[in-house]
């Protein structure tokens, strides 16, 4: 009795799979790009790194934040450390708490990096010794995060 149970029981198992219904989607809901003005950063010049927040729903798209941060950007070295800021936290493009994008809209964020262990104007921040280095950026919500691939820029 007890096999007959364990035969209808398997059986009963097998007949019942079916493949979950998950949606797929073909692009991130919100996603980011990254893009900086020079891969090849020459002592005295000024690289500026370009970040666009897009969103990809067919409807508006609020995003709230933990921190005023929406964007943060590093620099690493090409050992994976952070070099950018020097502390090894994020650098942060000071704006709001929440960020609404419309139907296929974008936002803009830049700063400028002069190859200073900071995100500051030329010449008041220490120097990257030269060599590669790859910046990135996140965008991290609540609820939803996101990054951007990283660019390389060869500093000189």
């Amino acid at each position: 009795m007890r096999r007959r149970f364990l035969a209808v029981l398997c059986l009963a198992t097998l007949s019942c799979q079916q493949e979950p219904t998950v949606p797929k989607i073909e692009l991130d809901p919100v996603s980011i790009t990254l893009s900086v003005s020079t891969q090849t950063l020459r002592a005295g010049e000024a690289d500026t790194i370009r970040v666009v927040v897009t969103n990809n729903f067919d409807s508006p798209v609020r995003l709230t934040f933990p921190t005023p941060c929406q964007v943060f950007i590093t620099i690493r070295s090409q050992a994976g450390d952070i070099v950018t800021p020097r502390d090894g936290r994020p650098g942060c493009l000071a704006v709001s708490s929440q960020l609404t994008l419309a139907l296929g809209g974008s936002q803009t964020f830049t700063t400028i990096w002069t190859g200073g262990y900071d995100f500051r104007p030329p010449d008041t921040s220490a120097k990257v010794p030269p060599g590669s280095y790859f910046v990135s950026a996140a965008l991290i919500a609540n609820g939803y995060s996101t990054l951007a691939p990283a660019f390389k820029v060869d500093v000189q």
